[in-house]
């Protein structure tokens, strides 16, 4: 869970740190588009997912949020339309990345109306009990339809807005997607996954 690649890289050059997960699990879970074919093989709901290949390439959907392949912190990620050109670089705190589109999933209406929600499940792994997802963690933007703290969302617990059923959903949800990547070649020392998920609602 590192979010900035180039602390990622000089703390992964020193070997005798200590890490909470596999050095090939940070290095890939990473890759949002290696992240989405792991996820929608093992059956997984997940946005469908593609790399953009060109500047030429159109929106296929009817919206899009194309993002940095290896980017976080919402740098970089737009919304775009139908038929609209998809950047094929985009900036990212690394710098330039290639990116990928993912089809946009309109969330629930709230009130107060919001542009944008997100939520973040953490998993985590107890050496006896086994895995175990925390409550998660609701985003919300008044303005801006790309969700993150970093652009000025704010953040509650998911349980102040939503029922106790959806909520177990999304944990459970969080520990399918958990349970997959830790299973991949490398991966099965993962002690911590941090899930991104968001909510499809009727417009």
């Amino acid at each position: 869970r590192f979010a900035h690649a180039q602390a990622f890289q000089r703390l992964k050059a020193t070997l005798q740190r200590p890490w909470s997960n596999p050095i090939a699990a940070l290095d890939r879970c990473r890759d949002k588009l290696w992240t989405h074919q792991i996820l929608a093989g093992a059956g997984v709901p997940i946005p469908q997912t593609l790399a953009v290949q060109s500047d030429t390439d159109r929106c296929p959907w009817p919206h899009a949020a194309v993002k940095p392949r290896y980017g976080s912190h919402g740098v970089g990620v737009s919304r775009i339309t139908n038929g609209a050109l998809m950047p094929h670089r985009a900036e990212s705190l690394q710098g330039l990345e290639e990116t990928v589109a993912q089809r946009w999933i309109d969330g629930p209406l709230l009130e107060p109306p919001v542009a944008g929600l997100a939520l973040r499940c953490l998993v985590q792994r107890d050496p006896v009990q086994g895995w175990y997802a925390n409550p998660a963690v609701l985003r919300i933007s008044a303005s801006d339809p790309i969700v993150n703290v970093r652009r000025g969302a704010t953040a509650c617990a998911m349980e102040s807005r939503f029922e106790q059923q959806t909520c177990d959903e999304v944990r459970r949800l969080a520990l399918s997607a958990a349970k997959t990547l830790a299973g991949q070649p490398g991966c099965a020392w993962t002690v911590e996954v941090g899930v991104d998920i968001v909510l499809a609602g009727q417009r």
